[in-house]
């Protein structure tokens, strides 16, 4: 990353260490995200341990449009 966007979390040699815990065999990868398209799949996810993580950006972003619903409601008025 470059230095002018800021330090990134990828700079971080934990994080490394971390994802190497948890990888996965490049092949592996590789024949799920082939299925993956072949099967038109818009999301390939290689860890379902993330799911924690996706369901909290999911209720963050329904709040998000729920506030967005709500302030077209009040400028309609």
């Amino acid at each position: 990353r470059q230095s002018e966007y800021g330090k990134g979390d990828a700079s971080d040699p934990k994080l490394g260490e971390i994802l190497h815990q948890f990888g996965i065999d490049p092949d592996e990868v590789g024949r799920m995200t082939i299925d993956g398209i072949k099967n038109q799949d818009y999301y390939i996810i290689t860890h379902s341990n993330i799911r924690d993580l996706v369901d909290k950006r999911h209720r963050e972003a329904s709040l998000a449009l729920d506030k967005t619903d709500a302030w077209h409601q009040r400028v309609k008025r």
